[in-house]
């Protein structure tokens, strides 16, 4: 019986210490988050980490990916990445990132996307 319940005590071991492997998140996910009120902070969090490192890069880059016409609010990028789930559902299949972008692209449209700044 001792024997018994330490092989338990150590498969339920390895079974804990066993790295955990999360699936890389897609719209769905996202979208999850951004319209239950427990993580909508997460949500807002998540959409402006996303727009900083995308404009970060395009002023890298030296280009503009989107072109708002003042100051983005976290609440404002919620909204946008919103409108897009609703009228593009088809696409929540897609990694966040590539869902956001082209949200935040159809919402702050540049004369020209490739446009030095």
């Amino acid at each position: 019986m001792r024997k018994l319940l330490l092989v338990a005590a150590l498969l339920t071991g390895v079974a804990i210490i066993t790295p955990a492997h999360a699936a890389p998140l897609d719209g769905n996910g996202l979208n999850q988050w951004c319209t239950e009120r427990d993580t909508v902070m997460a949500c807002r969090g998540y959409l402006l980490g996303e727009w900083d490192s995308m404009t970060n890069f395009a002023d890298y880059a030296k280009t503009a990916f989107f072109c708002p016409a003042g100051t983005v609010t976290a609440e404002q990028l919620r909204m946008v990445f919103i409108n897009a789930t609703q009228t593009n559902p088809a696409a929540l299949s897609l990694p966040a990132p590539t869902f956001v972008f082209g949200a935040y692209s159809r919402a702050f449209p540049c004369k020209d996307t490739l446009q030095g700044k």
